[in-house]
């Protein structure tokens, strides 16, 4: 028994005799079922609370070691402590449902991420064909351009030589 607990026992113990002296309470019935009930629980209550306690906190240390949330404090009798460790299991399941909703929506954002690379990658293909194809058709351009001014500068050299061709004709 530890010294606060001692000390009610025997404050109790003092108001049970000596409530009148001329009367102590301890000889009556309910006096002595009193004091039994007292004496009772201060030796077997306080000790099963303490004991209670320490697996409650050594269950949770367990919990929180192992990182497993899908295990559970175990939950034993209707009194406070089967209060507390079913709150600690509630948390615990919360816990395990925010960190699989943030897993999933972590998966559906790396999908998407992927999904936006891949077409990233398509648009940057179909960019480089569109400028392979731009280069092809300004060389084509190009070369059209040159025919079609060589072409002219036959066609002057041509007109010459046929007008030249027409002067010495006529004049011969």
């Amino acid at each position: 028994l530890g010294a606060d607990h001692l000390c009610a026992l025997l404050g109790a113990l003092g108001v049970l005799l000596g409530h009148e002296l001329s009367q102590p309470l301890l000889y009556s019935t309910g006096g002595a079922l009193l004091l039994l009930a007292l004496i009772a629980n201060l030796l077997f209550g306080v000790p099963r609370l303490n004991g209670d306690l320490e697996k409650l906190a050594h269950e949770i240390g367990q919990l929180q070691r192992q990182g497993d949330l899908s295990s559970h404090v175990t939950v034993q009798g209707n009194g406070l402590i089967s209060d507390v460790a079913q709150e600690v299991n509630a948390i615990a399941i919360d816990v395990e449902t925010v960190l699989h909703e943030t897993q999933t929506c972590a998966q559906r954002v790396g999908n998407g991420a992927n999904t936006l690379r891949l077409a990233m990658l398509r648009a940057s293909d179909a960019q480089t064909r569109l400028n392979s194809s731009a280069i092809a058709t300004a060389a084509t351009l190009e070369e059209i351009t040159v025919a079609i001014n060589e072409a002219a500068v036959n066609a002057a050299e041509g007109a010459e030589a046929s007008a030249e061709n027409q002067r010495v004709s006529t004049t011969k």
